[in-house]
């Protein structure tokens, strides 16, 4: 799908002022589909952030040593 997307929307990171990426829209979390046709360019630190926000946090810990 990575080649698909670069030839269909140009690279996700266009050395632009804010970094990029392909990002689904709408998310799959909320009925999203993974086709060529949702993916979009999105800046990548809020589209993160959006993301993180459709699912509880699970914090991940380490055992002690």
């Amino acid at each position: 799908m990575r080649r698909a997307a670069q030839l269909s929307h140009g690279r996700a990171n266009d050395h632009s002022r804010f970094w990029r990426l392909y990002g689904l829209v709408p998310a799959l979390l909320i009925g999203g589909a993974a086709t060529l046709e949702h993916l979009q360019k999105v800046k990548a630190v809020e589209h993160l952030v959006r993301l993180a926000q459709l699912a509880p946090l699970d914090v991940i810990t380490s055992p002690p040593p």
